[in-house]
């Protein structure tokens, strides 16, 4: 039977809010975050899933918490954001400005290529990749619900689409608590993109910032 994972960006930090790199500092949802993943709950009232995964970051635990608050959630290092190394804590502006030639590459479309002391888009694709194929065998026909972050999302993204990337590839950005669904087939050891940053129940508080 297949396995359907339901995949959830954190809400909002004010980081986000201020384009600070985040990386794996654990910083806490803003107010307008609780308020997101709130909205959220609302509309899953009443609905259940087998079992809950988040990043064990205090903003992705805690948007669990809020969304799925009936099932118990199980913290992993592995859904962690990508480890940025030198440019957590600086702006995104800033670290453009310091590691010119670091940053470039960073933002081209190599999976090879990483921050100054952090680990490397394909490093953080096969962390990513190796949660979700031994989830899909732990949860075989089940509906799973995963809280994780904005470059691990595009790194899962990269692993459905095969681990490469063409030149002038884009990755998909998501919204703090942008819902996307992924469908896991043991027959056919196939994976399935069903739908990607489903924000309708944020209305008019969706920011639109998109920072790792």
């Amino acid at each position: 039977m297949s396995t359907i994972f339901t995949v959830v960006r954190h809400g909002e930090t004010v980081a986000n809010l201020n384009c600070v790199i985040q990386g794996q500092s654990d910083v806490p949802l803003s107010p307008a975050g609780e308020k997101q993943a709130e909205m959220l709950g609302r509309r899953w009232r009443g609905r259940r899933f087998d079992a809950v995964y988040s990043s064990d970051l205090s903003r992705a635990m805690r948007t669990a918490e809020l969304i799925a608050p009936d099932t118990p959630t199980i913290s992993t290092q592995d859904l962690r954001e990508m480890d940025l190394g030198v440019w957590v804590g600086h702006t995104t502006h800033e670290a453009a400005e310091r590691y010119p030639d670091e940053w470039r590459a960073f933002r081209s479309a190599s999976v090879e290529c990483g921050a100054p002391g952090g680990e490397t888009r394909r490093e953080l694709m096969d962390r990513i990749a190796r949660f979700f194929c031994t989830a899909a065998k732990r949860h075989d026909g089940q509906n799973v619900l995963v809280v994780t972050h904005g470059g691990a999302l595009r790194a899962f993204f990269l692993f459905l689409m095969g681990g490469s990337l063409n030149a002038n590839a884009l990755l998909p950005s998501t919204a703090n608590t942008g819902i996307s669904t992924v469908r896991y087939d043991p027959g056919t050891d196939r994976w399935r993109l069903i739908s990607w940053n489903d924000t309708a129940h944020l209305d008019a508080l969706l920011s639109g910032d998109d920072v790792y």
